[in-house]
């Protein structure tokens, strides 16, 4: 049976779908939904998609979503924020919430580093703002900084009234029932406290209640004017104001303003959170945030010929480290508030090659102590899954101490896993750990099946995927026997390698008839199980089947409309088929698309897939389009690209198996250096000449079985030097084999035809 979807969609209304109580007066108040139906004529959110800054490790609520045009709310279920221009000539308000995407530019600085830029065109006058992040999640000290340089883009004088707008809903907007400009005239109180810190007085400053008006601040800014109200108390929860700015513009003439946000300094219990303090120099918190995230990626280097896979690669891992909560990742701030071990897994292993390994650690200890755990409840994979990540850690870190400590955790694994393959009755474990739907679910208790042919028939996404499950069983086993025979336990690893073979055997007998029955299997065999050879004629066969029939169907690459992450994980599978280019057309797709355009963000699926229904609590983002960005998603194609430079096979490190001919240009120097690998950190650079290649390759503990170089490289090869031998040409896994000669390795491979540049 084909499976089309990863999973059921179960959504979780918490909350009547009308109206909802308000916390603080405990009054029946309009929900978002019905605002929106009574207003259509307001200026409403966008809604179509978003991003997330933050400082890492710090809660959900202190997240800051972002939408296309700069607006945003200064933590989950605060406020919106936007900036709006009224060009007082024409008589036109502009707002990013009501232009079309096209005309709105917003990127990483660098590409990657998330201080958030965005660009947009006010009529005479061009507006570009930056939104960073940055405090301490230890101590709940978080402060938004948003800058805004608006400059006369036309060929005659603009005079531009710039308003900083305030109002409950937001792209993560919560109640707001109380505004006020404080006597300083430079702090605005939102709910009584002050949250909006303005670098310099406002011209005006006006607010509107709509329990007395029935009216939102938009109506007012577009007609070029402000409230009256310089305060308001608002029953309804539904307040809103603005800040506003004259500016009065000669043509090329910049102005800069700026403010600062402390995120929910307003909450009852965090008495020891401060209000900033004047001058408030947000260059210089801006300035600190993007200190912190230049240290933060800074272990590995990479220089590459597209910027593109650059920026995708980094940007990677600023997704899902901004995500984390404490010393858990996290699928996507909000949508998925609760660990997700499959999910998770993933995400960890790619943190952990990303350069965060003290991170990696702490986590891999936390999900250590259960077996199997996440939103649909403990299910079959989970159990190898938490192998795989935690035995991956010791293999990037070598720490045998740190292994002897997992490792009863990982010998109860392989237990259960042993347990599953003989079980002959149903088994049934509970995990608290499920998104609220679940928790209803008759089956969330249930791990598998009684065993059938030697296999698990194991729940994963509420259905049986029979690869799926025992290849990482399968993978669970081999990893748990790897970290016995380390630490001497030979009866253990003697015993696991057993099962182990025992599982490939029976998965080979059910390969003829099954594989390729679910989309998972092309998912999972090779990448990241290994647990079957891409050498099998019958998987090798249906990969290419499933390519022609499903992702290049007539001749036309068709990339996944639900779940992402698959189809990254599908293209790294054909990586390790020795597929380049089937790879690199996934590669390719996802550099050039994204949900949040030019931020490399992905989503899932369609709808508040799985939620856990906190959306329907915040006044924004809902009803909710999809999931983004995803972290399981960014994992993906994180180790994807990591793998294209570089990756391990057996006591191999494999060089280029993923890089593009385009790469091989003459005159082309590019590589990459200080990359987590098995054999410490590792990297190469290559330099393209005509009909020479020059590597230079670095690793901490050389690979004893050396290194096997797969760049797109002609097969005729008149002369290999390594060091200052010359040797002879060997070929293995595809590609050549050069010995480690050290810490660092010089390779010179030269072609015959040295007229033209290298070429396939």
């Amino acid at each position: 049976m084909q499976y089309k979807h990863r999973r059921c969609v179960f959504a979780a209304a918490l909350l009547p779908d009308k109206q909802f109580v308000s916390e603080e007066r405990g009054l029946l108040v309009p929900s978002y939904e019905e605002m929106k139906a009574r207003h259509p004529g307001w200026i409403w959110p966008r809604g179509d998609t978003h991003i997330v800054i933050g400082v890492p490790q710090s809660l959900d609520a202190f997240k800051t979503f972002v939408e296309p045009g700069g607006s945003f709310s200064p933590g989950v279920r605060s406020f919106g924020v936007s900036l709006w221009v009224y060009d007082r000539a024409s008589g036109k308000l502009y707002a990013p919430e009501v232009m079309a995407g096209k005309a709105l530019k917003w990127r990483f600085r660098r590409g990657y580093i998330p201080v958030l830029h965005c660009e947009w065109q006010a009529g005479p006058v061009r507006v570009e703002t930056t939104l960073s992040a940055e405090g301490d999640a230890g101590t709940s000290e978080i402060v938004d900084t948003f800058i805004a340089r608006v400059s006369n883009s036309s060929g005659v004088h603009a005079d531009v009234t710039v308003y900083l707008v305030i109002r409950s809903m937001g792209p993560a907007g919560g109640p707001v029932s109380a505004l006020k400009l404080a006597p300083s005239g430079t702090e605005v109180l939102v709910n009584g406290a002050p949250l909006v810190f303005s670098e310099r007085k406002p011209d005006g400053w006006g607010c509107v209640s709509y329990s007395l008006s029935g009216k939102d601040v938009s109506e007012y800014l577009l007609e070029g004017k402000l409230p009256a109200e310089q305060s308001i108390s608002d029953k309804s929860s539904w307040g809103s104001g603005a800040l506003a700015y004259e500016l009065s513009l000669p043509p090329g003439q910049e102005e800069k303003l700026g403010w600062v946000f402390p995120v929910h300094l307003n909450h009852p219990l965090l008495k020891w959170v401060k209000a900033p303090s004047h001058p408030l120099n947000p260059e210089d918190r801006e300035k600190r945030c993007e200190e912190f995230w230049e240290k933060a990626l800074g272990s590995v280097q990479l220089d590459v010929p597209d910027s593109r896979f650059r920026e995708a690669f980094y940007s990677q891992l600023v997704h899902m480290w901004t995500a984390t909560v404490g010393d858990d990742v996290r699928i996507s701030s909000v949508h998925y508030p609760i660990p997700w071990l499959r999910d998770g897994v993933y995400i960890l292993n790619a943190l952990d090659k990303g350069g965060f390994s003290e991170f990696a650690a702490k986590a891999c200890e936390r999900i250590a102590v259960k077996d199997a755990f996440g939103g649909f409840g403990a299910e079959a994979d989970g159990p190898g899954q938490g192998a795989w990540v935690i035995s991956e850690h010791f293999r990037l870190t070598r720490d045998l101490g740190w292994l002897d400590a997992m490792y009863p955790h990982l010998k109860r694994r392989a237990e259960l896993i042993m347990r599953m393959r003989r079980s002959d009755r149903p088994l049934k474990m509970f995990s608290e750990c499920c998104v609220p739907d679940a928790l209803l679910n008759p089956a969330v208790d249930l791990l598998c099946l009684p065993a059938e042919d030697g296999l698990i028939q194991g729940r994963m996404d509420w259905h049986f995927p029979v690869f799926w499950v025992n290849c990482w069983s399968l993978c669970g086993l081999e990893r748990t026997a790897e970290a016995a025979e380390m630490l001497g336990h030979s009866v253990d690893s003697q015993r696991y390698r057993m099962e182990a073979a025992e599982l490939r055997d029976a998965l080979l007998r059910a390969v003829p008839k099954q594989f390729g029955s679910n989309e998972r299997d092309f998912a999972c065999v090779l990448w990241p199980t290994k647990a079957l050879s891409g050498e099998h004629p019958r998987i090798r066969a249906a990969f290419q089947q499933w390519w022609n029939e499903t992702r290049f169907r007539g001749g036309i690459y068709r990339a996944e409309t639900l779940w992402t992450y698959f189809e990254v994980a599908q293209a790294h599978n054909f990586l390790f088929l020795g597929e380049r280019e089937k790879a690199w057309a996934t590669v390719e797709s996802f550099l050039t698309n994204h949900a949040a355009p030019g931020l490399y963000a992905y989503h899932e699926g369609e709808g508040d897939e799985n939620s856990s229904g906190l959306w329907s609590r915040v006044r924004g983002w809902h009803p909710v389009p999809k999931v983004v960005p995803h972290g399981w998603t960014s994992a993906e194609l994180f180790l994807l690209l990591r793998d294209c430079l570089i990756y391990e096979e057996h006591d191999h490190l494999v060089v280029g198996a993923g890089v593009p001919m385009a790469w091989m240009e003459n005159g082309a120097e590019f590589g990459v250096s200080g990359l987590p690998t098995y054999f410490g950190r590792a990297g190469w650079t290559a330099q393209v000449s005509f009909g020479t290649v020059r590597l230079q390759i670095e690793a901490e503990r050389p690979p004893e079985g050396g290194y096997v170089i797969l760049l797109p490289l002609p097969q005729r090869v008149e002369e290999l030097t390594v060091g200052s031998a010359t040797v002879p040409p060997v070929r293995e896994h595809g590609g050549l084999l050069v010995p480690a000669t050290g810490r660092r390795t010089n390779v010179v491979i030269t072609f015959g035809d040295r007229e033209k540049i290298v070429r396939l």
